[in-house]
């Protein structure tokens, strides 16, 4: 991962700062420890064109393997010569002299919006009349394939 770009190694943290407290209202399950920057010293010879990691993206960071001894998720804020910005959603305590690696992770901001959309729609008492609109009519013949099924036998002709 770390020779194709996906992550980065022997990461020392230049300073940290706006440090947030946690307490906010999350989604279902999860606990919000608060948020803090990291400014991370870039290694000697890292390539920002052949790395896969660019502002915006989300990260894993952990000490040496974030299967094993993962510290948190964040975002990278900047990627400046010699700096990599990362807001971290954890509590970050700082060793001197401790090594970081940073790797690519799934897109956080897409999940908690898709998992918030299906929350406000499970939870609605009245549905929006788009999705009667979208229950009620029948729909290329899967009605008809569905009950086949449902009565034991295969249907003949396949939903297009």
């Amino acid at each position: 991962l770390i020779r194709t770009g996906w992550a980065v190694d022997q990461l020392h943290v230049r300073s940290t700062f706006g440090k947030r407290d946690g307490g906010r209202r999350m989604l279902p399950g999860w606990e919000d420890p608060g948020s803090e920057m990291l400014a991370f010293v870039l290694p000697r010879g890292f390539d920002a064109e052949r790395s896969r990691m660019s502002k915006g993206d989300c990260v894993t960071v952990s000490e040496q393997d974030p299967l094993q001894d993962r510290v948190g998720e964040g975002i990278i804020q900047d990627v400046k010569p010699g700096v990599m910005v990362v807001q971290l959603f954890a509590r970050f305590n700082n060793d001197q002299g401790k090594v970081w690696r940073l790797d690519k992770a799934a897109n956080r901001v897409v999940y908690e919006r898709t998992f918030t959309a299906l929350l406000q729609l499970a939870s609605t008492e009245k549905r929006p009349p788009c999705c009667d609109v979208l229950v009620s009519a029948e729909v290329g013949g899967v009605d008809d394939w569905v009950e086949a099924f449902q009565k034991g036998g295969a249907p003949r002709i396949a939903p297009p």
